[in-house]
């Protein structure tokens, strides 16, 4: 795990965690912080498509979002939409991910 950001949803406590080696966010419902439940799981990166290591900030838009460290949640009334968002930025392809 590299960046960890927690969010209350419809009154429940939600961990979200950033996976920087295998790509992606792991939702986890922290209520019992001794026995936290798994929710979700999603991976923005296209792995149909071949990674350039020389190049990867110009093929970005082939292969998705690759690398994410930060993360941040931003509440529903703190939101321009007046949804909950989880915003993550990627190390490798120099992305911001959006998630609702």
């Amino acid at each position: 795990p590299e960046g960890v950001a927690l969010g209350d949803i419809m009154g429940r406590t939600y961990a979200f965690v950033t996976l920087e080696k295998q790509g992606g966010v792991i939702m986890l419902c922290v209520e019992d912080y001794s026995s936290p439940t798994f929710n979700d799981y999603i991976n923005t990166r296209d792995f149909s498509h071949e990674f350039d290591d020389e190049d990867y900030y110009y093929n970005y838009h082939e292969i998705g979002d690759s690398a994410p460290e930060g993360i941040v949640f931003v509440s529903g009334q703190d939101s321009a939409s007046g949804e909950n968002l989880v915003l993550v930025c990627n190390e490798v392809t120099g992305t911001i991910a959006i998630f609702q």
